[in-house]
């Protein structure tokens, strides 16, 4: 159980530094552009393997607890953010940042064990359609969506992701791979690294990441609960729905702080033809 954890929170640290990287990548290069600069590579391989150590922990954890702890990338983030772009960081900021913490030792804490209830036969089906869809509605708002639209579509198949993932687990390694579900969270996650990607092109890294934490962790949530019959410690029911939601809100108040002006320096002196808040 404590190194499931530790392999979320591994995971966590990867998705925070490799979304500042590709933060990077997006300030040189404008749309599917970005895939040829270095950083971009740099930035997808640290995901990927974050990726790996998030299979580890959803093995073993409920969805919901290894959701909630993904969502600590934001602190990850925030600080790099801080490092590499100069964002200023307020003392609210370093409270929420202690507050997301606290709730994730809570949430460890409250942690329980997977349900070993079978995955419903229509969930896949579920997911392929959720894939599917996801991809149409990237390649119809890809050129003109907001840096809101693309994060929330990053944050859906972030959360889609999870929910394959989380499925396809149940016999050993070799039984993972050879089910048709995880191999959905291929197209998954080339997806969001895409939107993400765009998403802090037109805006900026740290509400971006944010808007992702939000969505990747109370869908898969609440499929964790309600479907896939994940549960908690007993008696730590009302502490884990704290700690999620502490966790949450310290993320939307990490979201808010101001852009850096630095970054705005940057902007001046980027070429016309390339959109970018980095």
């Amino acid at each position: 159980m404590s190194l499931s954890i530790l392999a979320a929170m591994a995971a966590a640290a990867g998705y925070g530094g490799g979304s500042v990287v590709q933060a990077m990548a997006s300030s040189k290069s404008a749309g599917l552009k970005v895939l040829r600069e270095p950083a971009y590579a740099v930035g997808t391989s640290i995901t990927l393997v974050a990726w790996a150590f998030s299979l580890v922990a959803l093995r073993y954890l409920p969805l919901l607890t290894v959701q909630t702890i993904l969502s600590s990338s934001l602190v990850v983030t925030v600080l790099l953010d801080r490092v590499v772009f100069g964002t200023r960081l307020r003392t609210i900021d370093k409270w929420a940042a202690l507050a997301v913490t606290g709730a994730l030792a809570i949430l460890a804490l409250s942690t329980g064990v997977q349900s070993d209830v079978a995955t419903p036969t229509w969930f896949g089906f579920a997911m392929l359609a959720l894939l599917l869809g996801l991809l149409a509605a990237t390649v119809l708002t890809y050129r003109r969506a907001s840096a809101t639209v693309q994060a929330l579509l990053s944050g859906l198949a972030s959360a889609g992701l999870a929910m394959c993932a989380r499925a396809a687990h149940g016999g050993t390694w070799l039984d993972f791979f050879l089910t048709p579900t995880a191999w959905l969270t291929v197209g998954f996650a080339i997806l969001s690294s895409v939107t993400f990607s765009r998403a802090v092109e037109n805006g900026t890294v740290g509400p971006a990441r944010a808007l992702v934490n939000v969505t990747q962790v109370l869908l898969p949530g609440l499929v964790g609960v309600w479907v896939l019959h994940d549960g908690v410690r007993s008696g730590w029911e009302i502490a884990c729905i704290a700690a999620v939601a502490v966790s949450l809100a310290a993320s939307f108040v990490l979201s808010t702080r101001p852009p850096a002006a630095a970054r705005t320096t940057s902007e001046s002196t980027a070429p016309a033809t390339v959109q970018t808040s980095a």
